[in-house]
């Protein structure tokens, strides 16, 4: 299971979903005209593995993703963190694209080719360490 969280007009979405046709996509997002735009965009190209959702992802059960693609700012990230990690089982990967998740160590950093340079961040999620 793939999410993105915030799709916009639900680009990388569909174009995960068209390189993972055997995994299932998951987009939401919560603006009316882009969450529209990416319905249809998804309708025109019959994508049956990608869903889109016009609803607020803070309320979504993630409990079954294996990867969390967003594009998100520090602050909505800052309100995410607590239920990544509370949702995400042990393994499941997060992808976030120019903002950092605060608190958290990238597993690996990328720049993106595009006129920003933009940065991406790569975190794999770990099991919680018992008590000693």
């Amino acid at each position: 299971m793939i999410y993105e969280l915030g799709m916009g007009w639900g680009g990388l979405a569909i174009a995960v979903a068209r390189r993972y046709p055997d995994s299932k996509v998951i987009g939401f997002e919560l603006s009316p005209l882009p969450w529209l735009i990416a319905h249809m965009r998804a309708m025109a190209v019959a994508s049956s593995n990608f869903v889109c959702h016009n609803r607020d992802f803070l309320k979504a059960d993630l409990s079954d993703a294996a990867i969390v693609v967003c594009y998100l700012s520090s602050d909505v990230l800052e309100k995410l963190k607590p239920k990544l990690e509370r949702e995400l089982p042990v393994g499941a990967l997060v992808i976030s694209s120019t903002f950092a998740v605060p608190g958290w160590a990238a597993l690996d950093t990328v720049i993106a080719k595009d006129i920003y340079r933009s940065p991406v961040y790569l975190y794999e999620m770990q099991g919680v360490e018992p008590p000693a």
